[in-house]
């Protein structure tokens, strides 16, 4: 039961008011239905769904001898190449991609304060991270989404 189906039910047999209002003495109203084109889908991908996807980590603390510490710290991210839509097709499909984030910290003595200065998307890759069709209404319009520009900033904190 759905909307579609009432109103394609009442034009093939419509009440009196809708006949006199379109002209119709008996029958059904003048309407065609255009159905869509099938695709079969069966066996295709996962949309939005990366084969690997991936994350690794390096840090290492120097310490100082008056108790203070450095700590420099890289990640890699990786995603994998996957398909945008369930009837993927290679307009649909997105490459893989990678972000690299660094930092450096120093901590004060017993960790009572620190200050970190920190980069994201390190290589300011710009990838494409997904995309999403419109409809039909809409021209069938392709959004894409990629990663975040480079970010770069500092971080204080201190315990009390």
């Amino acid at each position: 039961y759905s909307l579609c189906s009432v109103l394609a039910s009442t034009a093939a047999n419509p009440p009196a008011a809708l006949r006199a209002l379109f002209g119709v003495p008996t029958g059904a109203l003048p309407y065609s239905v255009i159905d869509g084109v099938g695709v079969n889908i069966r066996g295709g991908k996962l949309p939005q769904a990366p084969t690997y996807k991936f994350s690794a980590g390096a840090q290492y603390t120097i310490a100082f001898g008056n108790g203070m510490s450095f700590v420099p710290r890289v990640d890699l991210n990786y995603t994998g190449g996957f398909t945008a839509s369930i009837f993927n097709q290679l307009v649909d499909r997105v490459q893989g991609y990678e972000v690299i984030n660094a930092q450096v910290q120093l901590n004060g003595a017993e960790d009572r304060w620190f200050l970190r200065g920190f980069v994201q998307n390190l290589t300011n890759n710009d990838s494409i991270t997904g995309q999403a069709v419109g409809d039909q209404s809409s021209g069938l319009f392709t959004n894409i989404f990629t990663i975040d520009p480079r970010r770069y900033g500092i971080a204080a904190g201190f315990k009390f």
